[in-house]
C-alpha cells in the first residue's frame, strides 16, 4: 500500500531556509562495507527526492569511507562525516545536529529502504498527526542471528495505545525504520551511556509524543552475523530489561512490585513460580488484551498459552487458571 503524489501535505519550513532539504536521513555506519552500497542507493532512488542523505561513519577500519566518499561524489545529495568510533547514539546524535531537514528519518547501513518509503511516512505521519511515525518491515538474511525477529513481514502495532502495551514485551517500532520531527530529536537526545538504542530511547518517546507504525512494508531489515543485536545480545537484553522497568512503572505507576515480578516472567518467558503468580500473569495479559486491536489479542493470548504451558510443573489447577483468562480475553474480543 502506498500513498499517491497528490496525497502529499507539505508542512511550513523556514521561510528563509528555502533551499534546505524537507527530510535528512541519518546513516550511521561501523565497519558495514559489505552492504553500505545498496543501503545509500535505495535511499538514492526515492521517489520523494527533497532529501539530504548524512552517512556518518563512526570510525570504521574497512573500506566504509571509501565507499562513502564515492557516493557523495556522486551523488551531492550525500553528506559523509568522518568520526572516531564512539558507537551508535554518539554517531545519531552527531547525525541530528547537522540535519538540515524539518524531519527526520533513521536508516540503517545494511538495510533497504523501498523507494516509496520516504513518501508514504511523510503522509501517513501527517494524515495521523504524529511525532513519530515508523512502519512494518520485511525481515531477510540469516534465520540464525534473528535475534528475536522471524524472516517475511514482521507486523507491528499500528496505533500509539498499541504501541504502548507490545513495547513492553519488545521493540515494538524499529529505530531504523523510522521517521520523525527534528525537534523531537533535538530535544531528546540518544542516551550516550548505552550500547543500545534500540528499547530506552523509544520507550521515553513513547511517554511524551503520539507514536504509529504505517501498517505496510517500507523497509527491508538485513540479518546477518554482524548484527550488533546478535553479538551482543547480553547487552541488549539487559538494556531492555531496565528501559522496561521504567516505561512500565510510568504506565501503571501504583503496581505492587509483586505484580510486576509476575508480568517480568512472562515477558521474559519464564514459567511461573506459584499458582498465584500465574493468576496475576492471567490479570495483566487480559488488561494488556483490552483494546481494539485483533492481532494485539492474538498476540496476548498466545503469550498467555504459552506461560501456561511453560508453568505446567505447578499442577493440574494450570490448566483451570488458562481456561479462566482465555475466557476472559474472548470476552474482550466480543466487546469490540
Amino acid at each position: 500500500m502506498f500513498v499517491n503524489d497528490e496525497e502529499l501535505i507539505f508542512e511550513c519550513m523556514n521561510p528563509n531556509q528555502t533551499t534546505a532539504p524537507h527530510i535528512s536521513v541519518i546513516m550511521p555506519v561501523y565497519n558495514g562495507e559489505k552492504y553500505l552500497p545498496e543501503a545509500i542507493e535505495s535511499i538514492l532512488h526515492q521517489t520523494y527526492e527533497n532529501f539530504e542523505l548524512i552517512v556518518l561513519d563512526d570510525g570504521s577500519t574497512d573500506g566504509s569511507r571509501s565507499v562513502i566518499k564515492q557516493m557523495s561524489l556522486r551523488d551531492r545529495r550525500v553528506h559523509p562525516i568522518y568520526l572516531q568510533h564512539s558507537g551508535i547514539p554518539k554517531t545519531l546524535n552527531t547525525g541530528i545536529k547537522y540535519a538540515k531537514g524539518f524531519y527526520i528519518v533513521f536508516a540503517d547501513s545494511d538495510d533497504v529502504s523501498l523507494a516509496e518509503r520516504l513518501k508514504s511516512q511523510l503522509v501517513y505521519m501527517q494524515r495521523n498527526q504524529l511525532h513519530i511515525c515508523g512502519c512494518w518491515a520485511d525481515v531477510f538474511g540469516e534465520e540464525k542471528n534473528m535475534a528475536g525477529w522471524h524472516l517475511g513481514i514482521n507486523w507491528l502495532p499500528e496505533t500509539h495505545e498499541a504501541i504502548r502495551r507490545e513495547m513492553l514485551f519488545r521493540v515494538a517500532l524499529w529505530r531504523g525504520a523510522a521517521m520523525m520531527k527534528k525537534d523531537v530529536c533535538v530535544d531528546n537526545p540518544f542516551n550516550e551511556n548505552i550500547i543500545f538504542t534500540d528499547s530506552d530511547w523509544q520507550m521515553r518517546m513513547a511517554i511524551k509524543y503520539r507514536m504509529g507504525n504505517a501498517p505496510y512494508v517500507l523497509v527491508k531489515i538485513r540479518r546477518h552475523e554482524k548484527n550488533a543485536t546478535s553479538i551482543k545480545k547480553a547487552d541488549f537484553v539487559k538494556t531492555f530489561r531496565k528501559s522496561r522497568f521504567r516505561f512500565f512503572y510510568s504506565c501503571f505507576p501504583n503496581t505492587p512490585l509483586s505484580d510486576y515480578l509476575a508480568f517480568n516472567r512472562v515477558a521474559d518467558r519464564l514459567p511461573m513460580t506459584s499458582l498465584w503468580e500465574l493468576e496475576r500473569a492471567g490479570n495483566w495479559l487480559v488488561e494488556l488484551a483490552n483494546y481494539p486491536d485483533e492481532q494485539l489479542r492474538k498476540k496476548m493470548l498466545k503469550r498467555w498459552q504459552r506461560t501456561c504451558e511453560r508453568s505446567a510443573n505447578l499442577g493440574n489447577k494450570v490448566e483451570g487458571i488458562f481456561r479462566h483468562y482465555q475466557d476472559k480475553m474472548n470476552c474482550i474480543a466480543n466487546q469490540f
